[in-house]
């Protein structure tokens, strides 16, 4: 896989909370993040990943993690960080 840089591309996000849901709105189908899963590359698109942290979000508030709660969430640098972090910001559906 060859590194390429992408033409810069907004969303017109003012929060780090409405960032994914209008990155999910605007791009949707385009990908977002690639990433390797054992030999293979797999890609995730902008609304993959905006389901993902919404599913995420919708099981802390059942967990009783309330709006304002502070949560600790560690992880490593992977896709899969990328749902879990932006998923507290958002309101589930």
């Amino acid at each position: 896989m060859e590194a390429t840089t992408a033409p810069a591309r907004g969303t017109g996000s003012r929060t780090i909370a409405d960032l994914l849901p209008r990155a999910a709105q605007r791009f949707g189908d385009d990908v977002a993040v690639k990433h390797r899963s054992g030999e293979d590359w797999v890609d995730l698109t902008f609304a993959q990943i905006a389901a993902i942290s919404t599913e995420i979000g919708a099981g802390l508030l059942a967990l009783g993690i309330a709006p304002g709660d502070r949560v600790s969430i560690p992880g490593s640098p992977r896709p899969s960080c990328t749902a879990t972090t932006t998923s507290p910001r958002r309101p589930a559906s």
